[in-house]
């Protein structure tokens, strides 16, 4: 059977080689301070600030990470991303903040030993439980229930998702045509993204084009396949491994109102 193109679909994304020391070091002060509203909600709706271990499946460049160290919250910091040049990025980030207790592995979060009641926290942000769960059924149900054991009673779960329900509608009005274009920060080698989406059943199929600012690199595109979930449906997956229904809960925002995007929402689910 072919590889999931989600498992290979980010090889290549924030390739080291594209940026020079000053772009470098600028780019990962904007990325660290884009964590600013995530370390305000997690200081102020996790009881425990001093969270001790934390895991982030899908860290990508490591940066909420390394922002929870700098700000003392963690003790140790393990991050899994499947992508070689994320991971080498991520390795240059913590260099570059002199991180000592985070480390990021290049492998699948599911196949890790991960001690049973040993973790404070575990991160899914960046829509990575809708890649996760749209590879098949029992990759979604096989990851929720690794985080419910991995987590110390008292424990959370840190979710962010997109709700695709008003996107659906627009592919449909749109005659199964939907395309969005936006434009990154001054700091991001890409200047511009093209997303065009179709949809399959439950699932969102989107492939993303990048237009470089520097037209010294070329430009890149990648597909990844997600999952559409509401509050709800996530919240009886996470009731059918275990989570108590009266301690998932769901925000708006990290920190105010408008700083995530319409159609998103975060989910904090705490171990009994």
């Amino acid at each position: 059977m072919s590889e999931h193109v989600n498992i290979s679909a980010y090889e290549g994304v924030e390739s080291y080689s594209t940026f020079n020391n000053k772009t470098f070091v600028e780019y990962c002060d904007n990325k660290i301070s884009e964590c600013d509203k995530h370390i305000a909600f997690i200081k102020n709706n996790i009881n425990n600030n001093d969270l001790g271990v934390v895991i982030e499946v899908g860290s990508g460049n490591g940066k909420l990470l390394f922002a929870l160290e700098r700000d003392g919250f963690i003790t140790k910091g393990t991050g899994f991303e499947l992508s070689n040049s994320r991971v080498f990025f991520a390795n240059k980030f913590g260099a570059l903040f002199n991180s000592k207790i985070v480390e990021i592995i290049c492998g699948n979060f599911l196949d890790q030993d991960i001690e049973d009641n040993s973790t404070d926290l575990i991160i899914a942000v960046d829509l990575v439980i809708q890649l996760i769960s749209a590879i098949n059924d029992q990759e979604e149900s096989n990851f929720l229930k690794k985080v419910h054991e991995a987590l110390k009673p008292g424990g959370y779960f840190l979710i962010e998702l997109m709700d695709f329900s008003n996107l659906i509608k627009m592919h449909g009005i749109n005659n199964g045509d939907l395309k969005i274009w936006k434009e990154f920060d001054l700091s991001d080698p890409w200047q511009f993204g093209l997303d065009d989406f179709m949809i399959e059943g439950d699932n969102i199929n989107c492939d993303k084009s990048f237009i470089a600012r520097d037209r010294k690199i070329s430009n890149s595109s990648f597909s990844n396949i997600l999952k559409h979930y509401t509050f709800d449906s996530l919240a009886k997956k996470l009731v059918s491994v275990g989570f108590s229904v009266s301690k998932i809960k769901k925000y708006q925002y990290w920190d105010s109102k408008g700083d995530i995007l319409e159609d998103e929402l975060i989910i904090l689910a705490e171990k009994d």
